[in-house]
């Protein structure tokens, strides 16, 4: 049952996280976040081989409602960060248009002394008879390649952007359709008619719960990870509707997070409730205890 509680920390490493967050607002621990990445892959993997050794049917089912739970972690946290970065990079992008653009590097020695040459006439050049430049040659090519610019600077490219600026472009608009993906997986193993079917308990109290989903009463701020009972406003609402929140101070992938967390914790405690060679129960607050 170590699984269980590999899974368990994760989401209460979320929530520690989200938590951290909220202690600088306008800003996310985007470091802090990726150091979970290794522990969230080794568990999903062992999730896929829970499934693997289960004899089909309701066991199987509900061992990839519990792999929906990690894709689902995966694309929320992924979600998060990649709009915090969003916006760090839109304000980079304002500063960089509205500042004055670098000038050109002047030529190098070698092309003012050809010009040279060539306006005093002391280089014949003619074109070659197939109508084709002159190909350079390499020793020309190598003078080139070695002689360094006099405005180079090791943050900027040669077009006086910053050098990160283009690979974190390249990697934003990697991640956010990563991360749909990762929600769309998600909700294929993490179905209505499974949680219905296999996690009647946490159907129930998600279907009950009078906690608004990421809207703007600071919903997020009222579940508990330690009281499931208590309920929470997303995946499931009210309406029974799964979908991204919007509005208010919990907009966005960072206001689902808490909600997921005790969403999260609901289908663990109750999954091992339905494991019949397990002799023990799983308090959110004490771990395993025999019953």
């Amino acid at each position: 049952m170590s699984l269980v509680e590999l899974t368990d920390s994760i989401l209460l490493f979320v929530y520690a996280f989200w938590c951290e967050d909220q202690t600088t607002p306008g800003r996310v621990g985007v470091d802090m976040w990726r150091s979970l990445d290794g522990m969230k892959k080794v568990v999903r993997t062992l999730w896929e081989g829970v499934i693997k050794a289960s004899g089909g049917g309701k066991e199987e089912e509900s061992a990839k409602a519990l792999l929906g739970l990690c894709y689902l972690i995966d694309a929320l946290v992924l979600m998060h960060t990649t709009v915090y970065e969003q916006s760090v990079l839109h304000t980079r992008t304002q500063r960089i248009s509205s500042s004055p653009r670098p000038p050109p590097p002047p030529p190098t020695s070698s092309s003012r002394l050809n010009g040279s040459q060539s306006s005093n006439g002391s280089t014949n050049l003619t074109a070659p008879a197939n109508g084709l430049p002159p190909a350079d040659s390499p020793s020309s090519l190598a003078s080139a390649s070695s002689s360094p610019s006099s405005s180079s600077d090791p943050s900027h490219s040669n077009s006086g952007l910053p050098v990160d600026y283009i690979p974190t472009i390249l990697s934003l608009t990697s991640n956010l359709p990563r991360s749909l993906r990762l929600l769309s997986t998600s909700q294929q193993l993490l179905s209505f008619p499974i949680l219905r079917k296999n996690f009647p308990s946490t159907w129930t109290i998600a279907m009950n719960s009078d906690i608004a989903g990421c809207g703007g009463d600071g919903g997020e701020r009222m579940v508990d990870p330690e009281w499931i009972e208590g309920g929470w406003g997303w995946p499931l609402g009210p309406s029974g509707a799964m979908g991204l929140g919007v509005g208010g101070s919990g907009v966005g992938a960072g206001g689902m997070l808490p909600h997921m967390v005790v969403f999260g914790r609901a289908l663990l405690q109750e999954w091992v409730k339905g494991r019949k060679e397990v002799r023990e129960e799983y308090d959110l607050s004490k771990g395993w205890r025999r019953v």
